[in-house]
């Protein structure tokens, strides 16, 4: 089991790198070598960007830890004092105005605690630069297998625990922790069974694992596959299609998170998506995105990503409170904990209605859902002053999920007029 991997921008960069690395255009290569080439360019850009920011990153926060540092030992000097807790500096009166100025720092950086959070900064900063960016690390090597063969099955390690199961935890306790033991949160769905699969590390997936992933599940008898994860490359997308279809085919409800980044994903795709390579659309994926309690102009949660055409559905989202290992608990927001809550959903009803097909399902829970279409809200953006859209033009059905009236329409008992 891997722990931590590379994006697969980084993989597409170190795997194109003897191939195309020295060649200043595409010309005169086949067609499917010029989209190879495209992509690998797309990604060195993206990589390059991504490298430089973080780098520029921990350059702020390391004056930002030099300038407490060097107050820091002012304070010490005059003070005579080698540690500085804060009821020393609350008793500490300086005798000039630089030492003023040095004792307010200090004393805001630890009444915050602001260095062990840029320490922590620094931390993720290198994780990125050492692991997600670097394309001279592979964490692929101690599985043993060739990702780019779809044929190549047996492969794996000893390391049966695994990194931190704290998002997979959480999903699953929205869909299924108990409703009847009085202990934590109720899930949304009673007496259902979770097949808990890992196939995504810590960074980006491989488009193998994922195929393979759905492929089991379909086979071991999976109604509704959750998949909170995705990424903006998928190198070997016809495998994931592939395996979209036959889970289609064999009557699978997929429900798909639609990205934390703000963006539309009808300009940038999120890998993997219900369109295939070959232009069919799988009919039982559902793609959702991620709403707020706030509703009015912050209904969509403003990291959620969007999409008139290829998102379907809005549902909770934004401060959502979800069971963690070791019993614990925590209020957290993405797109990853509105897929299981629309997947939660999809089980309850599906539970009571069982003679449904997983794509008349789909119609109810997009049909039922609470529609907003005609609302102004603020597209998902971190600008103070985002733009503002009708609903309905950031998803299909321009609702958000709905438990109640999805029952009621499964029982023929809504009158949708």
């Amino acid at each position: 089991m891997l722990d931590v991997e590379s994006y697969e921008f980084a993989r597409i960069v170190r795997d194109g790198e003897e191939e195309f690395g020295k060649l200043k255009s595409g010309s005169g290569l086949s067609n499917n070598d010029k989209t190879r080439y495209n992509t690998y360019k797309k990604a060195k850009t993206e990589l390059e960007s991504q490298i430089e920011g973080y780098e520029k990153s921990k350059d702020n926060i390391q004056d930002l830890i030099d300038r407490y540092n060097r107050n820091y030992k002012m304070v010490s000097a005059d003070m005579g004092r080698d540690e500085i807790e804060l009821e020393d500096l609350e008793q500490y009166s300086p005798k000039s105005k630089e030492l003023v100025q040095a004792k307010t720092i200090v004393y805001v950086f630890q009444k915050a605690k602001l260095l062990k959070s840029l320490d922590d900064a620094m931390e993720q900063m290198d994780k990125f630069l050492d692991f997600h960016l670097n394309t001279d690390y592979n964490g692929r090597e101690i599985v043993g297998d060739d990702p780019h063969d779809l044929s190549d099955r047996d492969y794996g390690n000893n390391n049966v625990e695994g990194p931190s199961a704290e998002h997979g935890t959480f999903v699953a306790s929205l869909i299924a922790a108990n409703r009847e033991n009085d202990l934590g949160i109720e899930g949304i769905a009673s007496h259902v069974e979770i097949m808990c699969l890992r196939a995504v590390p810590d960074g980006d997936e491989y488009d193998k694992d994922i195929a393979l992933a759905i492929r089991y599940a379909v086979d071991n008898g999976a109604h509704v596959i959750n998949m909170s994860f995705g990424k903006s490359y998928s190198p070997h997308k016809d495998w994931v299609d592939e395996a979209m279809m036959y889970a289609a085919s064999k009557n699978v409800l997929l429900v798909h998170a639609a990205g934390n980044d703000s963006k539309d994903n009808d300009v940038k795709p999120s890998y993997p998506s219900d369109r295939t390579q070959d232009g069919e659309i799988v009919s039982t994926w559902l793609e959702v995105g991620a709403s707020s309690i706030k509703g009015k102009k912050d209904l969509p949660g403003k990291f959620s990503n969007y999409g008139a055409t290829t998102v379907d559905i809005f549902a909770p989202g934004v401060d959502v409170i979800g069971a963690l290992p070791n019993d614990e608990y925590a209020m957290l927001n993405g797109t990853s904990f509105a897929s299981p809550v629309s997947a939660g959903v999809a089980a309850l009803v599906w539970s009571h209605y069982p003679d449904l097909s997983a794509t008349e399902l789909k119609d109810i829970l997009m049909k039922s859902s609470t529609y907003y279409g005609k609302k102004k809200v603020r597209i998902p953006s971190n600008a103070k002053k985002a733009p503002k859209a009708k609903f309905r033009e950031l998803c299909v059905s321009g609702g958000v999920i709905n438990a109640y009236r999805a029952m009621l329409l499964a029982d023929g008992k809504l009158d949708l007029d």
